[in-house]
């Protein structure tokens, strides 16, 4: 029965993560899954950027943003892990783990005994890991282990093809944004389509902003575009 309740529940994550549009959005879905269907009292989706750091995408309820936020910066902890998908890490009891000393008192300071971090997949900007709280000790069961391992597969498929998606979509918007600049240079000042994309290239390097970011700023003050033929030509 657990596990056709399971099935169903799955059923209806792919669903909804088909309806989303953006990583935010997709981890709320994922973190409100968790939250009804495993062992978990708060749950939340963190990225893990390569360069470092911890980025929260959901959460369900303001205890995890509170154990986020009381972290200092570089200070290990469980979350400061990213995990390989389907990797997981449990901590049983917060008032006796040893690895994470600081984060453990803080979190059985706030009621959160016991927590298992699932690792989701990898995406464009870093790894996705999901964080199950609880207010019991010894919670996260051998059979909660491998339903949080089979979700998490799911979730992270989900998440990985919403990412994808989305940075399609930036990617489509920011050539759009670009070709439109790049038109708008080429009629006043009758260039080329490559000399107009230099002239973006160039003075993109020279204020040391993206290129879409420069052509957003033609394209929004047109007339913020130089009277005569800019001489980087």
């Amino acid at each position: 029965m657990l596990a056709d309740r399971l099935f169903e529940a799955l059923t209806d994550l792919t669903e909804a993560l088909d309806r989303t549009r953006t990583l935010p959005d997709a981890s709320a879905v994922i973190a409100d899954f968790a939250l009804a269907n495993l062992d978990a009292d708060h749950a939340g989706v963190s990225l893990h950027p390569a360069d470092g750091g911890v980025i929260r995408l959901a959460a369900t309820s303001p205890v995890v943003h509170d154990l986020d936020a009381a972290r200092a910066p570089g200070e290990p902890g469980p979350g400061s892990h990213d995990l390989e998908a389907g990797s997981v890490l449990t901590i049983a009891d917060t008032r006796t783990d040893t690895r994470w000393p600081a984060w453990s008192a803080r979190a059985a300071a706030a009621g959160v005994l016991s927590a298992r971090l699932v690792g989701l997949t990898q995406l464009n900007q870093g790894s996705a890991t999901l964080d199950l709280l609880s207010h019991e000790p010894h919670t996260h069961s051998t059979a909660g282990f491998l339903r949080a391992r089979r979700a998490a597969k799911h979730a992270g498929l989900g998440l990985r093809l919403v990412d994808r998606i989305a940075n399609l979509e930036e990617g489509l918007a920011s050539r759009t944004l670009i070709g439109q600049a790049q038109g708008m240079l080429m009629e006043r000042y009758g260039l080329s389509a490559d000399h107009a994309m230099s002239y973006l290239r160039r003075n993109s390097q020279h204020a040391n902003v993206k290129v879409r970011d420069l052509a957003e700023a033609i394209v929004a003050d047109r007339d913020a575009l130089p009277g005569d033929q800019p001489s980087t030509m």
